[in-house]
């Protein structure tokens, strides 16, 4: 008998593929019906069929045709590519401190295709731009993914102010005595109105009094553009 159909059995050939790949075929199935009057159906398999060729060297709807003896049925295939990419808006802070690093460990980043389809870019794929944090302001971060790219700003906060946290310094040393700043802490206040934060000494630039000799001593602390200029008395 003749045949009638040729479907092809769901899943065994993908329906979309990306600009350039190839349509595999190899595990491809079909059903075929008969034009018998029982119309009866069997299950071919990809080397019982033979198939046409499809161009992905566009994007668009193609045809893919196959054909099974004097039969032959088309079946679609949509040729995608990518047209933009996005970044995830929850995947990176939109803050940063003056002078400051923007963590950029976790952030991710969506490609966009012109079917329609969107597929997560893997992290290593992608090229963060540097961003500027000299100065307070907004500044644009750009993320790359070959040609295309997306950007997100950024606002740099600045330091309103600086105060030294009671009871974190020494004021008074004796004569001779090594003026240690271990413990030294400043309370940082920024202008963006956020809560404000605690800096150890690792954190700051202190410059310790002189203690060979009594009398009022200056101890300098400072924080990017902030000091605090207090006195340490020194007695003999």
């Amino acid at each position: 008998y003749r045949v009638k159909d040729i479907t092809l059995t769901g899943g065994s050939i993908v329906s979309v593929v990306k600009v350039g790949e190839t349509v595999v075929t190899g595990g491809a199935s079909a059903i075929v019906t008969y034009g018998d009057a029982a119309e009866t159906k069997e299950t071919v398999n990809a080397d019982a069929l033979t198939f046409g060729t499809v161009d992905t060297s566009s994007v668009g709807e193609k045809e893919l045709s196959v054909t099974y003896l004097d039969k032959t049925v088309s079946h679609k295939i949509t040729v995608k590519d990518i047209v933009d990419i996005e970044i995830d808006a929850d995947s990176i802070a939109k803050k940063v401190i003056v002078c400051g690093t923007l963590d950029t460990s976790g952030i991710r980043a969506t490609a966009i295709y012109s079917n329609g389809d969107r597929e997560p870019i893997a992290k290593e794929a992608l090229t963060v731009g540097a961003l500027s944090t000299d100065k307070a302001g907004t500044e644009t971060l750009t993320v790359t993914y070959g040609s295309y790219s997306d950007t997100v700003e950024i606002e740099v906060f600045g330091v309103s102010s600086i105060k030294i946290q009671p009871g974190t310094y020494k004021a008074e040393v004796l004569v001779g005595e090594e003026y240690s700043a271990a413990d030294v802490k400043v309370i940082v206040t920024l202008d963006d109105g956020s809560d404000p934060f605690v800096l150890g000494a690792n954190a700051l630039t202190i410059s310790l009094p002189e203690t060979d000799e009594a009398g009022k001593k200056a101890l300098s602390i400072s924080y990017l553009d902030y000091t605090l200029d207090l006195v340490v008395t020194v007695y003999g």
